[in-house]
């Protein structure tokens, strides 16, 4: 599923388009097969929510999509994005295609604000590198993004080190928008703040989605932060996407083995059950597998589940597992 050029995409195509991606980390003794095979799209102003636990592959498959990958390749598959075939382009062309048309939103707002300049120099550095304007136009321009973001424009001339954690991270969404992007991926975005700023950044990302019709990939190991954020969840495990739906059915009628017990081990007083540890840990992704990746640790698995691997199946509409225990959709 290859398209270059920015006419190939029709107007009921995805904006983006994911296909079989593999991405590995390559060893002195081993291959890491990080991202294995993964599959899925996202709508234009569309929301999607990845997770699992770490090691599952999350952050490689953002990493990747942004071409971003240190110490990594994408081996196989392909990444379109509005008919354009982002592995296929050169990286001259590509630094068109970032923050233009798909800005990244880091893990750890600190790690991507650089503490010697204001944040405002920053946003302007990013407007600059890419568009015709006045320094003075630059500004402005950033000034208002700071607003946007609930920031106080007399801000702009501060450093990373004198804003809290919070507008840390929203400054770093500022900085996302600055080119009016399509498509915003958020890594981990609420993480090391408090359960308030988290909230508030949550609501900021939503509003944003909304008012400006973004799509955004919203990636994070906390389950009830993409209950309130998006309107798909992807559930990956060990490289490989087990379960994708829509986020209200998701989270009422969990099929795979793995995300029921992903959601089990999170507190939610509305389902006044007690919370269970999900056991063990991800397989190690530079072995070999010749079945299930998660039938070691799941309590229905099968001879079957230990020995041949699931595919990919539709089991109502919008929701699609990869499970033995699951039937196809008539």
């Amino acid at each position: 599923m290859t398209c270059s050029g920015s006419d190939s995409g029709g107007a009921d195509m995805p904006l983006l388009v994911v296909d079989t991606l593999r991405a590995y980390y390559r060893t002195s003794g081993a291959t890491v097969r990080a991202v294995d095979g993964v599959t899925f799209s996202v709508e234009a102003g569309q929301s999607l929510g990845v997770a699992g636990e770490s090691g599952c592959g999350k952050s490689t498959l953002a990493l990747s999509l942004m071409r971003l990958l240190k110490g990594g390749e994408v081996v196989a598959g392909s990444i379109n994005l509005d008919g354009l075939s982002l592995l296929e382009m050169s990286a001259k062309d590509f630094n068109r295609v970032r923050w233009e048309k798909l800005a990244f939103v880091p893990q750890a707002a600190m790690d991507g604000l650089d503490p010697v300049y204001s944040i405002g120099d920053q946003i302007v550095e990013a407007i600059l590198a890419h568009r015709k304007m006045s320094k003075a136009d630059a500004w402005k321009r950033a000034e208002t993004l700071l607003q946007q973001v609930d920031i106080n424009p007399a801000r702009a001339r501060d450093y990373p080190h004198q804003l809290s954690g919070g507008m840390r991270q929203r400054a770093m969404i500022a900085m996302a928008l600055a080119l009016d992007p399509q498509m915003i991926i958020a890594d981990e975005p609420t993480t090391a703040l408090d359960v308030i700023t988290q909230a508030q950044v949550l609501k900021l990302l939503r509003r944003i989605q909304r008012e400006l019709g973004i799509a955004i990939i919203f990636i994070s190991h906390d389950l009830s932060t993409l209950a309130q954020a998006c309107d798909r969840v992807m559930i990956m495990y060990a490289g490989k996407v087990v379960e994708m739906a829509d986020a209200a059915a998701l989270f009422a009628e969990p099929v795979h083995p793995y995300t029921r017990a992903l959601l089990l081990s999170f507190p939610d007083i509305d389902r006044k059950m007690p919370t269970r540890a999900l056991r063990g840990a991800p397989p190690d992704l530079s072995q070999a597998f010749a079945g299930c990746r998660f039938s070691p640790r799941c309590p229905e698995a099968t001879e079957q589940c230990l020995q041949e691997e699931p595919q990919m199946m539709t089991v109502s509409p919008g929701h699609e597992v990869s499970c033995h225990l699951q039937r196809q959709a008539p």
